[in-house]
């Protein structure tokens, strides 16, 4: 009898023995199943906010690039009104200046929608940054192509220094944000001359675009560079979207006063930019 007890209750531990393995085994699946349930739900909650994030930056550069039509666009509106009503006036060979200045602008105006939809085209679901390596007096003579005729209806002259710096960074967005501030050059310079230069160093390039006009305030200057300032003034976009644009590319804005008027943009960006530690808009 004792020994059916022992052999019971023998039984009986090894069962309960068995039971708490698998107790604590099946915590163990449960515990792991849950550390992979809220990883997937961070995944998906990454996924979702990288989503949100890209389309974000789409509306953005498409916002840009729309705000930078305004300029030629106006430009052209202008100089043909200028030709309809005053052609019988004009002598063969200012005429024929005028028409060659609308035929320059409208090449430059169709090269730069042509870009917009080449870029749109490989855009798709994903925005990323497209790395390459960029001659920097290419984007330039691109951007001041475009801008010389918009210059010369406020009397202003583009001047640009030669250069043969080259980078790896995002083509699209870096002309972006150096068509904005040329467009913000001439639209408050007169009369004047808008230089663009580039300067070297190890690991960065700077870019340099002065101008001769009417110059900014202390409180201006402060609030182009601060897209929290900037966001809420009316008219500000373009300056809204050169700060956002620039985090993406890792670049920073400097802004001082020119001597004796005027300003002086600097933008100074990496030589090789890395897509997988470039910052984010």
């Amino acid at each position: 009898m004792i020994l059916i007890i022992i052999s019971i209750g023998a039984l009986l531990l090894f069962s309960i023995k068995k039971f708490r393995q698998k107790t604590k085994k099946l915590a163990r699946l449960v515990s792991l199943q849950k550390k992979e349930i809220d990883f997937i739900k961070e995944q998906l909650t990454n996924a979702k906010q990288e989503l949100a994030e890209t389309k974000r930056v789409k509306n953005k550069v498409i916002t840009m690039i729309l705000h930078d039509l305004r300029s030629p666009m106006r430009f052209l509106v202008t100089i043909t009104n200028h030709l309809t009503v005053n052609f019988k006036k004009f002598e063969s060979s200012d005429l024929e200046k005028k028409l060659y200045d609308l035929k320059n602008s409208t090449t430059a105006l169709n090269n730069f929608a042509e870009q917009f939809f080449d870029w749109a085209a490989i855009q798709h679901e994903d925005f990323v940054l497209k790395i390459e390596r960029i001659k920097i007096k290419t984007v330039i003579s691109n951007i001041t192509a475009l801008y010389t005729p918009i210059a010369k209806a406020n009397n202003n002259e583009l001047l640009v220094l030669s250069t043969e710096v080259e980078c790896y960074s995002d083509l699209q967005i870096l002309s972006l944000i150096l068509r904005n501030i040329i467009d913000n050059a001439n639209k408050n310079t007169e009369n004047g001359k808008i230089r663009i230069s580039v300067v070297e160093s190890n690991n960065y390039i700077a870019i340099i675009i002065e101008d001769s006009g009417k110059g900014m305030t202390n409180e201006e200057i402060e609030g182009f560079i601060s897209e929290s300032k900037i966001g809420a003034k009316k008219g500000s976009i373009g300056s809204t979207l050169i700060a956002g644009l620039l985090l993406k590319i890792d670049g920073q804005l400097q802004i001082q006063k020119n001597d004796p008027t005027g300003s002086k943009f600097i933008i100074s960006i990496p030589r090789l930019l890395l897509a997988e530690t470039a910052g984010k808009v």
